[in-house]
């Protein structure tokens, strides 16, 4: 997560496609799990030269809300649905209630929780989730360190 990886399913798959062992086939699923999406823009017509204390918070949601979108969008054109995402999008009125979350109040905890339900909700009777809720992973091989299980 955070700046560079907001969005971080784009590195995993990378990482799969990078260094999982030539000629063996892998079978990649992504699914990620968003933080609620406030998907901050701008209007058309706003100036986009506002200096750094007219843009204040604005322009790192934009660039956060940009970046979150793209990696999702890539995802769904790689992997089809080998790729589902878990996330819930506020209204403007509930976008008030949790833009800041350092600040904790009745109304944003409300809001979190049930838009978590719903996005929980929706996720569990989607058929695609389907795949994901009944994968069985394999169990983990360690090479090295006290879980050592593999002769190599």
């Amino acid at each position: 997560g955070g700046l560079v990886g907001n969005a971080p399913g784009l590195f995993g798959l990378h990482e799969i496609r990078t260094f999982f062992p030539e000629g063996k086939a892998a079978n990649v699923r992504v699914m990620s799990i968003g933080t609620m999406t406030i998907g901050a823009t701008i209007r058309g017509n706003a100036p986009l030269d506002q200096g750094f204390l007219r843009w204040k918070g604005g322009l790192f949601n934009l660039v956060i809300s940009a970046q979150a979108s793209s990696v999702n969008y890539m995802l769904r054109q790689s992997l089809g649905e080998d790729y589902f995402l878990i996330d819930d999008e506020a209204t403007p009125d509930q976008s008030k209630d949790v833009k800041d979350l350092d600040i904790v109040t009745p109304a944003s905890t409300n809001t979190l929780r049930d838009r978590a339900m719903h996005a929980a909700q929706r996720s569990l009777g989607d058929p695609r989730f389907q795949a994901f809720r009944e994968h069985i992973a394999m169990k983990p091989v360690f090479y090295h360190g006290p879980n050592r299980n593999c002769e190599e």
